[in-house]
């Protein structure tokens, strides 16, 4: 319905994402959601935590 995320944003929802879900739609409004200054870490420093051994 169009009026549905209106409703639940005046409810107090952050977003809607109505159905059929689009996949991409649902991790655009769980990563604002999640980090909502969008900062992501450079490919660098991402692929090398990532690639770290745990500290005994």
């Amino acid at each position: 319905m169009p009026r549905d995320r209106e409703k639940s944003i005046a409810r107090g929802a952050d977003d809607c994402v109505p159905r059929p879900v689009d996949l991409d739609q649902l991790l655009t409004v769980v990563c604002a959601v999640l980090d909502p200054e969008g900062v992501e870490p450079s490919p660098e420093k991402k692929h090398t935590e990532e690639n770290e051994a745990p500290s005994p």
